[in-house]
């Protein structure tokens, strides 16, 4: 029975969704709990914090405050700020501003102006123009010309006007009629 149980849990395994966790059932102990053990660990590095919630379930317990704090670095570093603020609240405090300026220099290397604009306000600031014009480069990089033209309506003139302008000249070379004009209406405001 348990070479059946332990080749069932491994079908599990190839199935995706909660079944790796489902399958979990078929295997005997002590090789149910080390596995389980594997999977919360592995959950906690990833950053899945709903997974690491139901694996930590299955050993009769909650996450501790460790792990807790290791999700939080997980979500700080790849800069996500609402997930990172949920986390600190469930450890019983706010982001730090060593954390939230972390979360702002990722926002800002991948050009996520949004992001980056809420990130800012938390620190009671706006973006500089040293960021908006890193999150600017990131969007032409990326070929995001909706997120350029949002980005470069922030610059100081006469750089914004010049940016506008390129992007304005893009959409037009690339035939994108909606696009173009959306971006003309920023010259004429």
């Amino acid at each position: 029975m348990a070479h059946t149980d332990i080749k069932l849990y491994d079908l599990f395994q190839e199935l995706g969704g909660d079944y790796p966790i489902q399958g979990l059932r078929f295997l005997p102990e002590p090789e149910r709990t080390k596995e389980i053990i594997k999977i919360l660990a592995k959950y906690v590095d990833e950053g899945r914090l709903n997974g690491a919630q139901e694996t930590a379930k299955l050993l009769g317990r909650s996450l501790t405050d460790e792990e807790l704090t290791k999700i939080l670095a997980k979500y700080v570093d790849e800069g996500w700020l609402d997930d990172a603020r949920k986390m600190a609240k469930l450890l019983g405090r706010s982001l730090t501003d060593k954390e939230i300026i972390k979360i702002l220099a990722k926002c800002v290397d991948e050009g996520r102006l949004n992001g980056a604009q809420e990130t800012a306000k938390l620190l009671g600031r706006s973006l500089t123009d040293k960021e908006i014009t890193k999150i600017l480069a990131k969007c032409w990089k990326e070929g995001l010309l909706d997120e350029a033209r949002k980005t470069a309506d922030l610059l100081p003139e006469p750089e914004r006007t010049e940016e506008i302008i390129k992007i304005l000249a893009k959409y037009v070379d690339e035939g994108w009629l909606n696009g173009a004009q959306e971006t003309a209406d920023l010259l004429l405001k």
